[in-house]
């Protein structure tokens, strides 16, 4: 039986399924892109609330793996599932839909491009991910592999543990080691599920065939992040962190995905002295970002992060798209750009805060901030030597050294959904999607601007709309 499976609720809308045509699979299925790894029957009690600084989710969801299902058969009244020779049945009144993504339960609150709203349309607790990647080589010499499978509220293990310590409690597992060229590989699915390592050396982490999911990986390591496999994390605690260690973390490459649901303590003022204080995506001393995607949607209420590196970030590489309600990047000292795509967005802060300095050589970073006093850029020492950087908020820090041509139209009233950059000779520079905030700051700065050249700016609520509201000059700073 084909692996792709249908999304009935179309039909369910339309005539309750019936006449109970037979199953034909080009009818249904509408994700041809995608080989579905579960079939998930969503309840109508489903639902989930946001507010008073937590997220609430309730009712039922229940997943059928596709590996096993044989048939699926429906009568006026019930959709029946057999897997592995079973029979599981469902009351067709009590279901709002059936699909192969799990999607749309946790939306992201902050603004998102309509452009690159389909890297935030992942729900990690019901539908973990499944992508294929092909890794780069790395140095990292493995000598020992131990193999983790999660499954609700255990988790079993595999491989030579001689040489460790371990404890097991429900789907939490500790390892204490001094081996060299340890790489933990993670399969199934918890959300409870948690690895604590205590290591004198790097460990690398990789997801095998399947992917995985977990709550939190924890350490006092190195760690080096290199799946051929998605990782997928959820955590929905207090001040929680999907990945925290006191070492260094190295993205090399792969695909990973973060969905916090949590909040945590608002320690802006003080960080980094307070850096294990709030929720994070990643939290590390410092952050390598070389490769691969990370994809990073934090919902909950303050504190809630996504990359933290009490003292530098580095983005050499990759594809990061981080939506969070707090800070999406936040550095303690030193963040440096030198490619990669990057676009940033937080529904209450910065788009970036950095509390030293911020530099841009290569890549592409867009960072968005908030209505109000939170900036696109918040930084003392800002500079850009090359790449494109955008910053669309209320307001934005601008370069005290910039080797390449930028402009900053501040505080504008009249910027709409739409604005394009125009050069002397009519020549498109650049179409942007901003927030339309009443006072709207545009940073824009790129190879295509030449300084002291004027642009004008157009803007409108659609692309077919744009009205000329003003022009602008390139500037540099030495």
């Amino acid at each position: 039986m084909s692996r792709y499976y249908a999304i009935f609720n179309e039909k369910m809308e339309s005539d309750k399924w019936t006449p109970h045509d037979e199953y034909n699979e080009e009818e249904y299925i509408k994700e041809k892109t995608v080989t579905a790894d579960a079939l998930y029957v969503i309840g109508k009690d489903v639902t989930s609330k946001h507010e008073d600084s937590k997220v609430t989710m309730q009712g039922r969801v229940d997943r059928e793996m596709v590996q096993g299902i044989s048939s699926i058969d429906y009568d006026d009244k019930h959709m029946t599932v057999v897997r592995d020779d079973v029979d599981h049945e469902y009351d067709i009144d009590e279901i709002k839909e059936v699909k192969t993504l799990h999607t749309g339960i946790y939306p992201t609150p902050a603004f998102i491009p309509d452009s690159l709203r389909k890297y935030f349309d992942f729900d990690t607790r019901y539908a973990p991910i499944n992508e294929y990647t092909v890794n780069k080589d790395t140095s990292f010499a493995v000598q020992r592999t131990i193999q983790l499978f999660f499954e609700g509220d255990e988790v079993r293990l595999k491989g030579n543990l001689d040489g460790f310590t371990v404890t097991v409690d429900g789907a939490t597992v500790s390892f204490v080691t001094e081996l060299e060229g340890v790489s933990f590989l993670i399969g199934g699915s918890s959300d409870k599920g948690k690895i604590i390592i205590d290591s004198k050396n790097a460990c690398k982490v990789a997801a095998f065939e399947g992917g995985a999911m977990l709550s939190s990986i924890i350490a006092n390591c190195d760690l080096i992040i290199n799946t051929p496999y998605a990782l997928n994390f959820y955590n929905e605690e207090f001040d929680g962190k999907c990945i925290h260690t006191s070492g260094d973390v190295t993205f090399e490459d792969g695909n990973l995905y973060f969905l916090l649901t949590c909040s945590g303590t608002l320690t802006d003022a003080s960080f980094p002295k307070t850096a294990e204080l709030g929720a994070r995506a990643v939290l590390a001393t410092n952050i390598n970002v070389n490769g691969g995607k990370i994809c990073i949607k934090s919902i909950g209420h303050n504190g809630a992060v996504g990359l933290a590196a009490t003292e530098k970030l580095f983005i050499n590489g990759g594809r990061n798209y981080i939506a969070t309600y707090d800070d999406p990047l936040k550095i303690g000292k030193d963040l440096t750009v030198n490619g990669g795509f990057t676009f940033t967005s937080s529904l209450t802060n910065d788009g970036t805060d950095s509390k030293s300095s911020i530099h841009i050589n290569d890549g592409f970073i867009c960072a968005c901030g908030p209505q109000g006093a939170e900036a696109a850029f918040d930084v003392k020492s800002f500079s850009i030597s090359g790449g494109t950087v955008i910053g669309l908020a209320h307001k934005c820090d601008k370069p005290k050294k910039s080797n390449q041509a930028f402009f900053c139209l501040e505080f504008n009233n009249d910027i709409k959904r739409y604005v394009k950059i125009v050069d002397a000779d009519g020549g498109e520079v650049a179409m942007l999607e901003t927030q339309a905030y009443p006072t709207q700051t545009i940073f824009y700065s790129s190879a295509a601007l030449v300084k002291d050249a004027v642009y004008t700016i157009l803007t409108g609520d659609t692309t077919d709309t744009l009205q000329v509201i003003t022009t602008i000059t390139a500037i540099t700073e030495r």
